[in-house]
């Protein structure tokens, strides 16, 4: 961006704020006038003392220091100088030394003086002078990132609400930062930021600002000229150039970004809000796989409806009765007979009617309530055993657990002792983790799942065929039972691959000595055929 743009946008913005800034700006402006005032009336004043106390000789000469530094404040050294010579010649020769005597001052006396104020005086105008510009490098300092030397959030709020134009806010988010911390250390962090941000300035339209919100996230505020297909074009342009990798200290890194489009209107909101509907922007660019997404005030409403369910699914854990378990059985597809069951969690909301777990689950699982929310299903499921909801007291129940619970240690003693305290045996109890979460780190959770298997559980490995896992991983895995997704059962009848597959994955589970699961089964002919190919359960969806 050329500094003539950057200066007219600017320009554009300063303009714009003197209606939001114009009586800070006028007390700023004006604060050394009544200052001037303020100081030439006190020596008066602090004259007027002197003479009527009787000259002088006696202490009240030094109410005069009140003046020289008040025009030290305001005008620094200069301004100390000249209010310290005229408080000094104010009561020089014509003050006496005693007024009831008439006795007048000798001159060395008055000249001394006079010197002295104005060394205090320029003394003064000097510290107040270096406190200023301390002060406004601390200001200007509070307005820039540290890494980056970028304006940061605090001056995308000012000049978003000093803008009296029509503009466009961008927010960009990296998203591969964290590995260049991980894998480089921080200092190659900084200096990949900055990098990152001199991309993105490069090819930034006219006029325009960039601004370091935190760490790998930036934002640009743009002037709102152009179509909506142009102010697109110009959000894709960034992710599009930093696919090229970053040099540093020699060697390319690769560098993904997403980008949120919000449009800024004079009176449209809050600074503050405005950016956070550019943090949704870029987040749910992020969740859809899309480089760019431009803000749609319905996520605020689901954003909105997230918060409310979140609020509403604790206090329901906490005494309410909307929750329930329902549980789907699992029929063995040789005989028909019902061999285990899964447990589900149901909310009936009380004025929003059923809400569907493809909604509740996730938002639970990116907050600190999954741990509460697993000890309330486990708690839940152990208690309806314990009463004797089934007639087969060796019936098997499947409970699905979240990869936040397996990162928490102790997890496989905590349930160890719900089950106890319920007097369960805990072989009745199979926990499902899902392949996906299982693959994020093998080793990690492949731990968790021994330390549940040793505790008695039986352990499944859900939806499997979605993830990456290969079968010298299940080799490794404390598993019990494979469960095959839903989408190779739907596909047996169109794909014959599909059929080859799901026998392969049989056989080899097989091998292994798991029980196989199959989900989905909606008709009698797929639930006959997967029967032929040796799958041993089968449930529906």
């Amino acid at each position: 961006m050329s500094s003539t743009a950057e200066f007219l946008f600017n320009r554009r913005i300063v303009l714009g704020a003197r209606d939001h800034l114009g009586a800070t700006a006028l007390a700023h402006v004006s604060q050394p006038l009544p200052a001037l005032v303020a100081s030439l009336i006190l020596v008066g004043a602090a004259t007027g003392v002197v003479h009527e106390t009787g000259g002088t000789y006696l202490p009240w000469v030094h109410l005069l220091y009140i003046p020289i530094l008040i025009g030290a404040f305001a005008y620094k050294f200069v301004g100390g100088v000249t209010v310290a010579a005229l408080a000094g010649l104010a009561v020089g020769p014509w003050m006496p030394l005693s007024v009831e005597n008439a006795q007048a001052q000798e001159s060395a006396a008055w000249i001394a003086r006079v010197l002295f104020f104005m060394a205090v005086g320029g003394f003064a105008g000097i510290v107040f002078g270096a406190l200023e510009r301390q002060r406004r490098a601390l200001a200007e300092n509070a307005m820039k990132s540290q890494q980056t030397g970028l304006p940061n959030r605090r001056q995308l709020v000012v000049d978003i609400q000093a803008t009296r134009i029509d503009a466009v806010l961008l927010v960009i988010e990296l998203s591969r930062h964290d590995d260049v911390a991980d894998s480089l250390g921080f200092r190659h962090l900084d200096q990949y930021l900055s990098a990152a941000a001199e991309r993105i300035q490069q090819v930034l339209p006219d006029p325009s600002r960039l601004y370091d919100l935190r760490e790998g996230r930036f934002a640009a505020l743009l002037d709102s000229s152009g179509s909506a297909e142009d102010h697109r074009a110009a959000a894709h342009r960034i992710p599009d150039a930093l696919d090229e990798p970053l040099p540093l200290d020699g060697l390319p890194f690769l560098s993904e970004a997403q980008v949120g489009v919000v449009y800024v209107l004079p009176g449209g909101g809050e600074a503050m809000d405005i950016i956070r509907r550019g943090g949704i922007a870029v987040r749910q660019a992020a969740s859809t796989g899309r480089r760019v997404v431009v803000y749609d005030a319905r996520d605020d409403e689901r954003h909105a409806r997230s918060h409310l369910l979140l609020s509403e699914l604790q206090q329901e854990m906490r005494g309410g009765s909307g929750l329930s378990m329902r549980y789907q059985p699992k029929i063995g597809l040789a005989d028909g007979s019902c061999r285990s069951v899964e447990a589900l969690v149901r909310w009936k909301h009380a004025t929003l009617g059923q809400i569907s777990p493809a909604e509740f689950i996730p938002l639970i699982e990116g907050t600190v309530l999954v741990d509460e929310f697993t000890r309330w299903m486990f708690g839940s499921v152990l208690r309806e055993l314990a009463t004797g909801l089934f007639d087969d007291e060796k019936l098997c129940v499947s409970v699905n657990v979240s990869v936040r619970n397996l990162e928490s240690s102790g997890f496989a003693d905590d349930v160890a002792s719900l089950v106890a305290a319920h007097r369960v045996p805990a072989e009745r109890i199979e926990i499902e983790v899902t392949e996906s979460a299982v693959m994020r780190d093998p080793a990690g959770f492949g731990a968790a799942l021994r330390d549940l298997r040793s505790a008695g559980f039986r352990i499944a490995l859900d939806d499997f065929g979605t993830g990456q896992s290969s079968f010298t991983y299940l080799s490794e895995m404390p598993l019990d039972v494979l469960k095959l997704d839903r989408s190779f059962t739907t596909a047996l009848h169109d794909r014959r691959e599909s059929t080859v597959i799901v026998e392969s994955a049989i056989r080899a589970a097989h091998g292994l000595g798991l029980e196989v699961v199959a989900e989905g089964i909606e008709d009698e002919a797929t639930r006959e055929q997967l029967a032929s190919l040796g799958c041993d359960l089968g449930q529906g969806y």
